[in-house]
């Protein structure tokens, strides 16, 4: 795969990613620093109100579809 140049070189890549199922490890992880960041948050002496714009922000860019 490295030394060739096929039009279908992306799905085949994505093919070996899912069947070592890199998605699910992927979707672990982001969800474990996702819980540690928010952890963090928590400990910032700051109003739980104005730590909600920066909670909705992280939310939103963590679960966006692209």
């Amino acid at each position: 795969l490295l030394a060739s140049n096929d039009a279908d070189k992306v799905e085949k890549i994505v093919a070996i990613f899912k069947a070592c199922k890199v998605d699910e490890w992927a979707l672990q992880l982001k969800n474990k620093y996702l819980d540690e960041a928010f952890a963090h948050l928590e400990d910032v002496a700051v109003l739980s109100k104005r730590k909600q714009p920066l909670k909705a922000l992280a939310q939103f860019l963590v679960h966006r579809d692209y």
